[in-house]
């Protein structure tokens, strides 16, 4: 082959240059590096790319990282700079956004044994609320001339501990539940429990006599909500080598906004609210209504061209405020909204109402 062509090209990290050589077969035999298998230098071309292209030193260290046809009798090579894997796994672009609706399962905080008035005891498991709804994460994208090897994660999966640990039986039509005394199963929390419990004395019901109360179930797999859970991890191969976007998941700060209200409706102006509460030690920084013609938008939120805002002070509680400007005899829908500090907008429901003619 005989080069006729050296340039540089931008790789998806833009911290990085890549360049490309075009070459024109020739009449000799030359085999092509098997690039796609191990790392080939520049160094390792001589035979199949000429000493015409005029390629410094300081790039001959260059991995090979793609080929392709140029035309007729044409190739086409494109070269990377070689990465440590420190550099490879240093993310050339990070940002926030908000996933719409992530569903985070319920979680085993804790188990207590409660004594009954009987003198039996029970023992409930105490779980935080499973919350679905807007989440901020964190998206990342690294690039590396080889393939990344991406690590496998744990999912975060809802298993449950039955609520009470005792026995059952009919007898006259009617079933009995007996609770049995108190258990320990602090250490068994967050793995497979497979519990009996003798009866002392035992139990005999008809011609059956039950000596063990059983309890086998997985708990959770989670003691708590973790700060960071990686959601998707993929890499697709482009011109220059292989880029990855990892997308984390940040542990929700909760908000509910529930309960819209309208009221004092007239032709043009109208009082309208909802009620915040906070979880999880969320902070709310700003909250109001959204609202909008019903038939230009029924289902309001920020962002959309169609809406209008409004905002009052303070966090959380029943919050009213007064809107202006309404067209009469017009139907509307309006959603109370709070917008977290993580940048997470939350809704109320769909909330209606008409202006008077």
């Amino acid at each position: 082959m005989a080069a006729v062509n050296f340039d540089w090209i931008d790789l998806p990290d833009p911290r990085l240059r890549g360049y490309v050589i075009e070459a024109v077969e020739n009449d000799q035999d030359c085999e092509i590096p098997d690039f796609l298998g191990s790392v080939v230098l520049f160094s390792d071309c001589a035979d199949w790319i000429t000493r015409e292209a005029k390629v410094i030193t300081a790039l001959q260290g260059y991995r090979l990282v793609h080929t392709e046809k140029a035309g007729i009798l044409r190739r086409r090579f494109v070269f990377a700079p070689n990465l440590s894997r420190e550099d490879a796994h240093t993310a050339f672009r990070s940002y926030y956004d908000t996933e719409p609706s992530m569903f985070w399962p319920p979680v085993l905080l804790t188990i207590k044994g409660y004594k009954r008035l009987d003198e039996s005891y029970v023992a409930r498991p105490r779980y935080k609320n499973a919350y679905q709804g807007p989440t901020r994460v964190r998206i990342e994208e690294f690039f590396s001339p080889v393939e990344f090897n991406l690590p496998l994660y744990e999912p975060m999966i809802e298993q449950g501990v039955d609520d009470e640990v005792g026995y059952s039986f009919a007898s006259g039509g009617t079933t009995y539940y007996v609770s049995l005394g108190p258990l320990n199963l602090i250490p068994c929390l967050h793995a497979a429990i497979s519990i009996a419990i003798p009866l002392d004395p035992t139990v005999t019901i008809g011609m059956v006599t039950i000596a063990f109360a059983t309890l086998s179930v997985n708990a959770t797999n989670y003691t708590d909500w973790p700060d960071e859970l990686v959601i998707d991890d993929r890499q697709r191969q482009v011109l220059g080598g292989f880029v990855r976007r990892r997308v984390t998941a940040l542990r929700p700060m909760i908000v509910r906004v529930t309960l819209p209200t309208s009221a004092s409706v007239t032709s043009t102006t109208a009082t309208l609210g909802g009620t915040v509460a906070i979880e999880d030690n969320a902070i709310v920084t700003e909250r109001g209504v959204v609202y909008a013609p019903t038939a230009s938008d029924p289902n309001t939120e920020l962002g959309n061209s169609a809406i209008t805002s409004a905002t009052t002070a303070g966090t959380t509680g029943l919050f009213t405020l007064g809107v202006t400007g309404l067209t009469a005899a017009t139907p509307y829908s309006f959603k109370a909204y709070a917008m977290t500090s993580q940048g997470v907008a939350v809704y109320s429901t769909v909330g209606t109402f008409t202006t008077s003619a």
